[in-house]
């Protein structure tokens, strides 16, 4: 493992982002527009050269997608090979923290596949259709089976 490298692992949870730099500071940034600007500029300090993220159902998405939009090297791990990594390396206990500590070392040690996710490769929405899906999606849990807006 070279020196120069900087690994990091960011674990994704709904509201949070515990990141940790290895052999470096861990630190947790909101996961909101905010946060992931904060995650962005703390990781360019760090010089991060490879980020390694847990695909999380969708949370992990924005947080991709902010990475590689500032050129960062984002990679999305399967949690249940990090998982098994974990075991080997006999770590039994299991909160964000060292979750994040796991994903680095991860990272840091095994060959990972894809170099780069492209988000419109991907077929990920941008932020004003992702707006328009929500709302939709509330309307609809909303709205009583069969009723429409021309029946009043």
């Amino acid at each position: 493992m070279p020196q120069d490298r900087v690994f990091v692992g960011v674990d994704v949870s709904k509201d949070r982002l515990d990141v940790a730099v290895l052999e470096g500071e861990s630190f947790a940034v909101s996961n909101d527009a905010a946060g992931l600007r904060d995650l962005v500029r703390r990781l360019r300090a760090a010089k991060a050269s490879l980020i390694g993220l847990e695909a999380t159902g969708g949370y992990e998405k924005a947080a991709v997608e902010a990475l590689l939009t500032a050129g960062l090297d984002a990679r999305l791990l399967d949690p249940r090979k990090v998982r098994r990594f974990a075991q080997a390396c006999g770590v039994l206990a299991k909160n964000d923290r060292i979750d994040a500590e796991l994903i680095a070392r991860f990272v840091a040690l095994m060959p990972s596949r894809s170099a780069r996710i492209d988000p419109a490769a991907a077929g990920w929405p941008s932020w004003s259709t992702r707006a328009v899906a929500w709302s939709r999606s509330r309307r609809d849990w909303i709205t009583p089976p069969g009723w429409s807006a021309t029946r009043c």
